[in-house]
């Protein structure tokens, strides 16, 4: 998730929802009625859904709008100012970072599992590990152990 620096000067508004993003927090946040918009990433809107439902419950003046676009609109939206936050799949680049007037606060809040799954006429029996798989996927090894 990315924060912008001027949007973590609301902090009230931004503790809430960073202690719900981050640890599940159980504390308080004194919030006025503030809402938080953010944009981004499909795969974690679950999630944010969820997180935005338990910091509602402990902060009621407190909206949190979650807008699935892809993660290239969420840095997209996030660059031009026009969300609080917004979600991606990878961190923003450094050139991505050096166009946001008020900074940047990366903060990881999902990961998902990679599944390998292979089909290669002929082979039966293929032993996956963390030796064979960089070079599968790098193209530069093919071999098997």
């Amino acid at each position: 998730m990315i924060f912008s620096t001027n949007a973590l000067n609301r902090a009230a508004t931004i503790s809430a929802f960073v202690g719900a993003v981050t640890i599940g927090s159980s504390f308080t946040a004194v919030a006025q009625a503030d809402t938080l918009n953010g944009a981004g990433a499909t795969f974690p809107a679950p999630l944010y859904t969820q997180y935005a439902r338990e910091v509602k419950k402990k902060n009621p003046d407190l909206s949190i709008n979650y807008q699935a676009i892809g993660s290239g609109g969420g840095i997209s939206q996030f660059t031009a100012g026009t969300v609080d936050f917004g979600a991606s799949d990878a961190a923003m680049t450094d050139a991505e970072i050096s166009k946001v007037k008020n900074g940047v606060v990366l903060v990881p809040t999902a990961g998902g599992a990679i599944s390998v799954v292979y089909n290669v006429p002929g082979v039966n029996d293929i032993k996956l590990s963390r030796k064979t798989l960089p070079g599968i996927f790098s193209g530069s090894n093919y071999q098997m152990e």
